[in-house]
């Protein structure tokens, strides 16, 4: 439920780099028509609700600390890769600065790997301290 959380969040910030190029475009007040008329305010709004309502859903039922970083982690990875392409912007061409671009995705995408991997095994203490009654009960 945090990576479906962070995709819809990270749909909305779609949306506000689709009104930030209108306002690069057309300038902050010209761009106040276009940008009512555009779909990038409604999208937001509803990228936004929803990833908020399976952003607290997901801390009802999972730890917040391993909630909290993988929905961060899929919103702002799932941006940039879909922004991307979605906008047409290019890569860098310096192959040291492309390098540690994709250097830096594959490090973040390790992150989430391991952060996956301590679930399990929180998942798997917790429910044994449940089983042996030593686990704190919450209201």
């Amino acid at each position: 439920m945090g990576v479906a959380a962070g995709f819809a969040q990270g749909s909305a910030g779609l949306q506000g780099k689709g009104l930030g190029g209108l306002l690069a475009e057309h300038g902050l007040w010209n761009a106040v028509l276009p940008a009512l008329l555009s779909p990038y305010p409604y999208l937001y709004a509803v990228g936004w609700a929803v990833g908020i309502v399976l952003f607290q859903t997901s801390l009802q039922r999972s730890r917040a600390s391993i909630t909290a970083p993988v929905s961060n982690v899929a919103g702002n990875v799932f941006m940039v890769v879909a922004g991307t392409v979605l906008f047409g912007e290019r890569l860098p061409e310096d192959p040291a600065m492309l390098t540690l671009r994709i250097g830096g995705f594959a490090l973040t995408l390790v992150v989430v790997v391991l952060v996956r991997g301590n679930v399990a095994r929180a998942e798997a203490d917790t429910s044994r301290k449940r089983a042996e009654g030593t686990a704190p009960v919450t209201v």
